[in-house]
């Protein structure tokens, strides 16, 4: 998941404004709308159904086409069968390219700063953490059939990065307690979220196609 240090700042502000990256946020955000939205009308002690909730789900929802789009997410219109990824076990291997680990610690940053804010029950350090290492894990898996490179080193920044960004809302819960959504407690608030992220990858990996994305450029 190694990206360079110049396509990370260049990249994003160039793509997140053009209409293709309306189509990679739309294949993420509506399998996990279509489901919270089933989700509300089966349950009356659903978690949350305010507009604080709502946008904050938008803002999620276009964090992960983002991290899809940085990390070379395949999609099934793209996997490489006929190439196996190569495999770095090194745990080490930041202390060669620090650039590139930061990057990797910031790109789960927002991770873990939006799961917990959404849901009560991801407010602790051990499932954040957990939560960063499962979502940081299935994109490595997913770059096994890319050209990418898989690395130990990733799983370790990205979860890194995904326990600061709760440490930072930690913080700005405590300084401004009504960005929160209103809600309450559910059981159900970890399974909800892991399928949440689970659902924006199904569906950018069911729905992005890089003919209708390449076409879309040209609009």
């Amino acid at each position: 998941m190694a990206v360079s240090y110049a396509h990370w700042l260049l990249s994003v502000p160039l793509v997140i404004f053009q209409l293709p990256f309306l189509y990679r946020f739309l294949c993420v955000f509506i399998p996990i709308s279509i489901y919270l939205a089933i989700r509300r009308a089966r349950s009356s002690s659903y978690e949350s159904t305010g507009w604080k909730f709502w946008a904050l789900l938008v803002i999620l929802s276009i964090y992960l086409a983002v991290v899809f789009y940085l990390t070379g997410f395949p999609s099934v219109w793209s996997l490489r069968t006929d190439y196996l990824a190569q495999i770095a076990l090194d745990p080490l291997s930041f202390l060669r390219n620090p650039a590139t680990s930061i990057l990797n610690i910031l790109l789960f940053v927002p991770l873990g700063f939006l799961v917990p804010l959404l849901w009560k029950g991801f407010r602790s350090f051990g499932r954040v953490a957990l939560a960063g290492l499962a979502f940081s894990a299935l994109i490595e898996i997913s770059q096994l059939f890319t050209t990418r490179t898989v690395t130990v080193d990733d799983l370790l920044m990205n979860t890194l990065g995904a326990v600061i960004g709760y440490c930072l809302l930690t913080l700005a819960l405590k300084w401004f307690p009504r960005i929160a959504p209103v809600n309450t407690y559910d059981h159900a608030e970890l399974s909800t979220g892991y399928r949440v992220l689970g659902l924006g990858a199904i569906g950018y990996f069911l729905l992005f196609h890089w003919s209708i994305a390449s076409w879309l450029y040209q609009r």
